[in-house]
């Protein structure tokens, strides 16, 4: 198989991910899509998409599709083959998961693809959801804390519920006020 540069004359393979909350409560669902271009001048051939869904997110087998080629799934982890991918043929992918993270926690999703003509994985943007307290309101636009290295500070825990912990620790179920 000849190997060419992606994006001179060759495949040049894009991959954009969107989710549909900035924040999320634990039980809720989010939805991811994931956009496959080929803004390239040449087919790529033999692409397998994937895409490994972080701890705290349950998938939902049964609400991952593609427009699109072979769609796989094992365990937490979706994966799409594609034999061939035309200049300008655009593949959509689109995964349901449920939240079962504690809050306080920030999910980070990221897909990647590989090709023939690629000798390293194209990887796509990565997006993120901060897992919110029940009951209180959620930010309605992605908090800096989401974008940057700043710690996230959970807002005030419900009266009688538990303290809020820290960034990067693990809570138990919370528990009910006695």
């Amino acid at each position: 198989t000849a190997t060419t540069t992606p994006g001179a004359s060759g495949p040049d393979i894009r991959l954009l991910l969107t989710v549909d909350q900035a924040s999320a409560y634990p039980g809720e669902t989010l939805d991811y899509t994931l956009v496959i271009l080929n803004a390239g001048r040449m087919a790529a051939t033999h692409g397998v998409v994937t895409d490994q869904l972080p701890d705290g997110l349950l998938l939902d087998p049964d609400n991952a599709v593609t427009t699109r080629g072979t769609l796989r799934r094992d365990n937490n982890t979706i994966s799409v083959s594609l034999d061939s991918i035309a200049p300008s043929d655009r593949i959509t992918v689109t995964v349901k998961a449920s939240v079962i993270a504690p809050v306080n926690t920030i999910l980070s999703n990221t897909a990647s693809m590989t090709y023939d003509q690629s000798p390293a994985p194209v990887t796509s943007n990565t997006v993120q959801t901060l897992v919110w307290w029940l009951g209180t309101p959620k930010p309605s636009t992605p908090t800096p804390a989401l974008h940057s290295k700043t710690p996230v500070t959970a807002p005030p825990p419900p009266p009688g519920g538990p303290a809020p912990r820290g960034p990067g620790t693990r809570s138990t179920r919370p528990t009910a006020p006695p």
